[in-house]
């Protein structure tokens, strides 16, 4: 079998010159800039140090009315690296306890359970403190429960460290915001 060579006009061999280089130019930009992103996401992969982040676990407030203006109380705080959250859960001033709390230390937290006396007014209107939270980045699931059936829950944040137990929850509060 002879092979035979063919001659393209000038102009066609031109044209395919050029197509060729710029096929082979973008080709060869694509490959570049490839590497060129795999190099750069090696680099800081290993120079750049890694982010430490802050581990973020929610405190926990359960109220629940036993009988009458009477409450038992779980206040769950996180320990973090054998610390506590230094957050003080702080009752409005005429609540009264009617034993001492009792503190139990689990692995990751610490639980507190009260019993406490609200007295003929009860909670209803009264502000429920979280003292220390603004100096953190925790937030605070809170729970109540009335004998009636009314519940509330809600979230405490740095930035509003109180809880105020209104006569009627509202949709918020109920649907947990």
């Amino acid at each position: 079998m002879k092979l035979v060579r063919r001659s393209h006009s000038r102009t066609s061999r031109i044209r395919f010159g050029i197509s060729g280089l710029l096929r082979r130019s973008r080709f060869e930009f694509v490959s570049d800039f490839g590497f060129r992103i795999c190099l750069l996401a090696v680099f800081l992969t290993l120079v750049v140090p890694t982010a430490l982040a802050h581990e973020a676990r929610p405190a926990y407030l359960e109220i629940k009315e036993t009988s009458p203006n009477n409450f038992s109380v779980l206040w769950r705080t996180p320990v973090l690296a054998g610390m506590r959250l230094p957050v003080v859960l702080t009752m409005p001033g005429h609540v009264k306890n009617l034993k001492e709390p009792v503190e139990q230390e689990l692995a990751d937290s610490l639980l507190e359970r009260r019993w406490i006396d609200a007295g003929a007014t009860g909670l209803a209107g009264k502000r429920i403190e979280f003292r220390g939270l603004q100096a953190t980045i925790t937030d605070v699931l809170v729970r109540v429960e009335m004998l009636d059936g009314r519940t509330w829950t809600t979230i405490a944040h740095p930035s509003q460290p109180w809880f105020e137990l209104t006569g009627t929850p509202s949709k918020i509060q109920v649907a947990g915001a």
